[in-house]
């Protein structure tokens, strides 16, 4: 079991009659995911992807899909929102291997998303709350009032 914070499209799927909008990445995480997925006043859809925090026995299909982005890795050991609290605060871009610091610049820049006053010490929090930022800042029905 393992956890990803990643960027996807928003898709459509429908209910009966209903018409939903949904995270493509969270059709690859089986054990549970929570999605940051900004709206307009009107309660529709203010992006066209959304962050997602979710959970996966297997990433092998989301892996080959060139729609997800993967922006932090989570080690399978953490747990509960404590647990990634505290590795999200404590584990910095610097405790990234140069792959996985490059892909992280890629998906930022890919998405306007600013980056240029990232050190190797910026923290997984840092990463997360700028992604969640940048996308909320376009949500009519968010506040900034989220910690990590």
């Amino acid at each position: 079991m393992a956890s990803r914070i990643m960027i996807s499209p928003v898709v459509q799927t429908t209910v009966g009659d209903t018409v939903l909008l949904k995270s493509k990445a969270e059709s690859y995480c089986d054990l549970g995911f929570v999605n940051f997925f900004p709206s307009g006043e009107d309660g529709m859809n203010a992006s066209s992807w959304v962050i997602t925090l979710g959970r996966a026995s297997s990433w092998t299909a989301a892996n080959a899909d060139p729609q997800i982005e993967f922006l932090f890795p989570v080690p399978g050991t953490v747990d509960t929102p404590a647990e990634l609290r505290a590795f999200l605060r404590s584990n910095t871009v610097g405790d990234l291997t140069v792959a996985q610091r490059n892909n992280l610049q890629a998906v930022f820049d890919n998405h306007g998303i600013p980056r240029s006053d990232f050190t190797l010490a910026t923290t997984g929090a840092q990463v997360l709350k700028r992604a969640i930022g940048w996308l909320m800042q376009t949500d009519h029905n968010y506040g900034m009032s989220f910690e990590f």
